[in-house]
């Protein structure tokens, strides 16, 4: 089965925090002075959108954790070193939003440029990269970018990971427990399918064996 993960375009946004740590109800930090990017689409790397919406959000400690990495949801760099507040409700509100209404959309959807983003061609003329104004905003384009029918839920009861399927049959994430379940998967189906064949050889095989 042909392997879907590869993605032309890449997403970015800039980030680097420091000094993350909950205050009350909000994370608070600092941007860091001299910015890097997080880099988003790259083939065969869990995207930021699956590790956003699956974050276990009941956990503040989890949410601070998503933040230390990636920065707040929103931003504002007009100057380096300022520093920031993020609402834990507000966070668990968008992340509920994007479970419930952008991850099952199966429709198509218009998303316009801000201020400040930029489009990157290579030599090619090809769109190769486009540069966002937030985490929020490289979120969005992430899921949208991901055709709706390899944005899925996994199957395998008790679970219920987001993920992007990489394989056009996948069903289940890739988490330890779940791609043990693959594994016996398919394994059931090979026995299922060429069981009694192996037997058959087996036996033959030996019959033919000389007695000791």
């Amino acid at each position: 089965m042909k392997d879907l993960s590869s993605k032309q375009v890449s997403l970015k946004t800039l980030a680097g925090v420091e000094n993350v740590h909950l205050d009350g109800d909000s994370i608070a930090g600092r941007w860091k002075r001299e910015q890097g990017f997080i880099v988003s689409n790259k083939p065969q790397q869990r995207s930021v959108a699956e590790d956003f919406v699956n974050v276990n959000s009941e956990d503040p400690k989890e949410i601070l954790r998503f933040t230390s990495k990636y920065g707040p949801l929103s931003k504002s760099l007009e100057q380096g070193g300022s520093e920031f507040r993020q609402s834990i409700e507000e966070w668990r509100s968008y992340q509920g939003w994007v479970r419930q209404r952008l991850w099952g959309q199966s429709f198509g959807y218009g998303i316009g440029m801000e201020e400040g983003e930029q489009v990157h061609f290579d030599r090619k003329g090809r769109v190769c990269a486009i540069v966002l104004s937030s985490l929020k905003r490289l979120l969005e384009f992430e899921i949208f970018s991901t055709p709706y029918a390899l944005r899925r839920i996994c199957e395998r009861p008790g679970c219920g990971t987001y993920f992007i399927a990489r394989r056009k049959d996948s069903r289940l994430c890739g988490t330890p427990l779940c791609a043990d379940e693959v594994r016996k998967k398919q394994m059931r189906k090979w026995w299922t399918e060429h069981g009694e064949e192996w037997r058959k050889r087996r036996k033959k095989k030996l019959k033919k064996r000389p007695k000791v």
